[in-house]
């Protein structure tokens, strides 16, 4: 039973990290591309013929959760099971080397996956800093996802601090003498991201789980010395690694050096494509609370009732939306303000719409021109910072502070 099931977590792992690292090698992306039409077309046969259901669709849609994943993972495990009893009656002997082997991908893979997700939180792409028109949206308003991560986002410091841990935790598993501390590290990592996933619906639950297990599988050999060394008992060293002929080793050297290279990559492409992604603010940055509106020359009373009545003007880089009178939030378009020119543009694709501004106090503007072949003349008041955003960091309380 046990040799069954060495067998068949070996295939398992096998079939979960390939075609890593080929999707890391430069020049290898027909191939990848090949492997995973083979992959989808694999899911769509197995779903029709062997399950006797509709065949899913593999759909980039974000969403690592999808019935293709689902389906997937049956395939995995019949063709894990299908390989080990194959594996079996073929050879029944012990594969040391093979076990040896399986960690080292595993943990490679799993440290590669520590660093995607550690630097994207480090460098505010995973978590990106919530936009004005976040602070604007009722907490009823928002999916579980949606509020978990204006909560990651809202602190830097905290999602920083997710984000060394596990870098940190993908730093020890490159060594054989840390690997089974990176592991632990991993293991707490993982925990809290695996019950995040699930207790706020956010669509990577199959993956964290299978980040865990590898996690765990990682750990697994030395646990029963970890946990006696915890109790008091004495525990002998770990074996060495038996060494290889010279010219094995060189090559093992090397690739360990290109598979370090390649994950420091990791970090310097997000810093570059962490600049590019937050359009700049611009000076009309904010909620504007829109006091007068005026449509082809006739005044639109503020009627609770009206739902083409503006009652606030969201402008950032991210877009511009539209709150009405009704309380319904409308994407008006992508905005480009010219403070020297006086002119904020309404950009939807193609379509190009210039409005003039012009500041008559601190807080206060006036728009006016063409906007969707109607003339629009709005006053508009700059609300207050939320208090979210402007409280701060507070030492000392002689009371909370909780609204």
């Amino acid at each position: 039973m046990r040799a069954l099931a060495f067998r068949f977590s070996v295939v398992v792992g096998a079939l979960l990290v390939f075609p890593f690292p080929l999707d890391s090698v430069p020049g290898a992306g027909p191939l990848v591309l090949a492997i995973q039409n083979a992959w989808g077309w694999a899911v769509a046969w197995f779903a029709e013929h062997v399950l006797r259901i509709d065949p899913p669709p593999m759909m980039l849609t974000g969403s690592g959760d999808t019935r293709w994943h689902y389906v997937q993972i049956v395939l995995i495990g019949t063709l894990a099971l299908l390989g080990a009893l194959a594996w079996i009656a073929i050879d029944r002997k012990p594969r040391p080397r093979v076990a040896a082997a399986m960690r080292v991908w595993l943990r490679y893979y799993l440290a590669t996956m520590m660093f995607v997700y550690g630097f994207a939180k480090v460098y505010a792409i995973q978590f990106r800093t919530p936009w004005i028109g976040r602070y604007d949206q009722a907490i009823g308003d928002m999916s579980p996802m949606g509020l978990l991560w204006t909560f990651m986002g809202h602190s830097r410091a905290y999602t920083i601090f997710a984000g060394l841990a596990e870098i940190a935790g993908g730093v020890l598993l490159l060594w054989r003498r840390t690997a089974v501390i990176g592991a632990f590290v991993v293991i707490a990592v993982m925990t809290n991201v695996v019950l995040l996933n699930f207790c706020y619906d956010v669509p990577v639950k199959l993956f964290s789980v299978e980040l865990l297990v590898m996690a765990i599988a990682i750990a697994g050999p030395q646990l029963q010395r970890i946990i006696g060394a915890a109790m008091g008992y004495a525990v002998g060293e770990v074996a060495p690694r038996v060494r290889s002929s010279l010219a094995i080793e060189r090559v093992r050297l090397a690739v360990k050096v290109v598979m370090i290279v390649a994950l420091v990559q990791i970090p310097l492409g997000f810093r570059h494509f962490a600049g590019a992604l937050d359009p700049r603010p611009t000076v009309l940055d904010g909620v504007w609370t829109v006091e007068t509106m005026r449509v082809d020359g006739i005044d639109k009373p503020a009627l609770f009732t009206d739902a083409t009545r503006w009652r606030k003007l969201i402008v950032c880089g991210r877009g511009t939306f539209v709150r009405t009178a009704t309380d319904r939030r409308e994407l008006l378009g992508r905005v480009q303000v010219d403070e020297a020119a006086g002119t904020l543009t309404i950009v939807r694709g193609f379509y190009r719409q210039p409005l003039r501004f012009t500041r008559t106090g601190d807080q206060h503007i006036v728009v006016e021109g063409a906007l969707d072949g109607h003339d629009l003349r709005l006053g508009l008041a700059l609300d207050a910072p939320p208090l979210l955003r402007t409280r701060g960091f507070h030492w000392i309380q002689d009371e909370p502070f909780h609204r």
